[in-house]
């Protein structure tokens, strides 16, 4: 079974903690890594391509999309 691709969004500066923390626990469990696989944009090299093009593809690609909301978003 391939996992679950799950796009996090936030403003990262907002939530650096927070999404670290929740790749740092999808990715650190037994369980749940063989399960889901989260993208983050920051993870992202440098790319010839524009940004909002990588975000929107990984969007398109991911099955599951959480979304944090704070004071800039």
């Amino acid at each position: 079974m391939n996992p679950l691709h799950i796009f996090l969004s936030s403003v990262q500066k907002e939530f650096a903690t927070e999404r670290a923390a929740l790749v740092a626990y999808l990715r650190g469990d037994p369980l749940l890594r063989r399960f889901f696989e989260p993208f983050v944009f920051e993870e992202v090299p440098a790319a010839d391509r524009r940004a909002d093009e990588v975000y929107l593809d990984e969007v398109q690609r991911c099955d599951v999309y959480v979304s944090l909301f704070g004071h800039e978003y």
